[in-house]
């Protein structure tokens, strides 16, 4: 096996193609052959095995067991993230990881290694004894991650780089004789569909969905031309109206009852759907102990009350979402502006 794929990644040629143009082949020495799923595979293969071995290398020699049942790292290729309670577990682990990274030749770039500390914390010591480099916030996986947890940082974030991009939009559209219709559908594609992207699974606050819609609705008059209400006494519904689009927060709800339904469809040992829902559909109660003071607000009790609203009852939401299309179509149905959450 190890023979044939050495085969795969040997004498491997390459060329380029442009304009109906051919070139001529060229040696490829390095790097992932473009379209090959084999690399990638590999490497998760690999990343697998290394942390399973790093695990059993870390009972072994500190007698330290990571708790089942619980997330202790989040591979992504050669994104690594460790996840624990304890700093001086971390660091053994982290030990363990480099131990046997350089038994297949992996080393860690120091430079992008970083510790992020929620609730305080002791610091995690690299092997030399420094300190590892403590950040407030890291992103990882193209997402801000915050140490208080919350989301308004990351889609600060993203409405500024939304922002740019629209700007970005409209220098182009300066050269072009685009209708409203067309400019607005690749506002859609290339603004709305990153700055949306993933927000399905948090739970916004109501002033973060008004900076949502207040965002949306700014765009849409500068793609119609329309001055803001101060100065062209038109409310953003009509904006919103003249164009046939609908507030980004309604859109928001929309696909966070999507993902509810598509949790809920999922088989019963799906750790995410685990989180979530008991076996029967109904909440799953946390185990936690909760600090004083007013409660956060959850994504799964949030979604699951507009569930019940959309269906009538909870009954009726245990039934309606195990059936997709009936699902959808509710959802699509439902006013979100009568019961205030628009």
């Amino acid at each position: 096996m190890v023979e044939m794929i050495g085969n795969i990644y040997s004498m491997r040629k390459f060329c380029v193609s442009e304009c109906g143009v051919r070139s001529g082949d060229r040696p490829q020495h390095f790097s992932i052959s473009q379209g090959c799923p084999l690399s990638p595979y590999l490497f998760s293969i690999l990343m697998s095995v290394l942390m399973q071995d790093a695990h059993q290398k870390l009972n072994e020699d500190f007698g330290i067991q990571l708790p089942e049942g619980k997330i202790s790292e989040m591979l992504y290729a050669d994104d690594t993230l460790l996840v624990g309670g304890v700093a001086h577990v971390l660091e053994k682990y982290m030990g363990c990881i480099i131990a046997l990274g350089a038994e297949y030749g992996l080393e860690l770039n120091w430079s992008k290694v970083e510790l992020m500390k929620t609730g305080g914390g002791e610091d995690v010591l690299k092997p030399d004894g420094a300190p590892v480099t403590t950040k407030d916030a890291m992103i990882y996986l193209g997402a801000l991650l915050h140490q208080d947890g919350r989301i308004e940082a990351e889609l600060c974030r993203r409405l500024g780089t939304a922002t740019g991009d629209f700007h970005q939009l409209q220098k182009v559209w300066r050269h072009t004789n685009l209708s409203h219709k067309e400019k607005y559908k690749v506002y859609e594609a290339c603004v709305l569909s990153r700055l949306l992207y993933g927000l399905q699974a948090a739970w916004l606050l109501k002033d973060a969905r008004r900076r949502l819609d207040g965002f949306h609705a700014k765009c849409v008059r500068q793609i119609l031309g329309i001055a803001p209400s101060y100065y062209s006494r038109v409310s953003n519904e009509t904006v919103l109206k003249e164009m046939g689009a609908e507030q980004l927060s309604k859109t928001l709800h929309q696909r966070q009852l999507d993902y509810f339904g598509e949790l809920a469809r999922r088989p019963a040992a799906c750790p995410v759907r685990c989180l979530i829902f008991n076996e029967d559909l109904s909440a799953k109660e946390s185990s936690a102990n909760r600090r004083r003071g007013r409660p956060r607000l959850t994504w799964s009790s949030e979604v699951r009350k507009l569930a019940c609203q959309v269906a009538g009852s909870v009954d009726e939401m245990q039934a309606m979402v195990l059936d997709k299309s009936v699902w959808r179509a509710a959802v699509r149905a439902h006013d979100f502006s009568v019961h205030g959450l628009v």
